[in-house]
C-alpha cells in the first residue's frame, strides 16, 4: 500500500482528507512543515500533500528543507492560498496543485496520477 503524508495545520482539514484516502492509501498526519519533516525521516512516504499556509514552518520553507535534503517525493500543494502566493512555486518541484474547496474524485485522480508518473506505470 502506499503511503501518503497529509501536512496541514488544519485538523479538520486533515481529518477530511486521510478519511478520502484511507481505504486506498497508507495515512500520515502532520501539523505543520517541522511535524512533516520528521515524519518524511520516519515514514518514507511516496506522496506528500501540502497546505502552503502554516503556522511554524510553512510549505515553502518544508518544500526548501526537503530539497536541501535531496529528497525527491512528489508533492501535490492543497491550498485555499491566493493565487498571487503561489507564484514562488516554480522554485520548487511541485508535482501539482489542488485549490480549496476540491472535487474528491478529481483529488484521487490526480493522486492517481502522481504516483503512476512518479512510479514510472501507466
Amino acid at each position: 500500500m502506499k503511503k501518503v503524508l497529509i501536512i496541514d495545520d488544519h485538523v479538520d482539514t486533515v481529518d477530511f482528507i486521510a478519511d478520502v484516502l484511507e481505504d486506498k492509501y497508507e495515512i500520515f498526519k502532520a501539523y505543520d512543515g517541522s511535524q512533516g519533516l520528521e515524519q518524511v525521516a520516519e515514514n518514507r512516504p511516496d506522496l506528500i500533500l501540502l497546505d502552503l499556509i502554516m503556522h511554524v514552518v510553512d510549505g515553502f520553507q518544508f518544500m526548501e528543507a526537503l530539497q536541501k535534503k535531496g529528497e525527491s517525493i512528489p508533492v501535490i500543494v492543497v491550498t485555499g492560498a491566493p493565487k498571487h502566493k503561489l507564484e514562488r512555486l516554480a522554485d520548487y518541484k511541485v508535482n501539482d496543485v489542488v485549490y480549496k474547496p476540491f472535487s474528491e474524485d478529481v483529488f484521487l485522480k490526480k493522486i492517481d496520477l502522481v504516483l503512476k508518473m512518479a512510479t514510472g506505470e501507466r
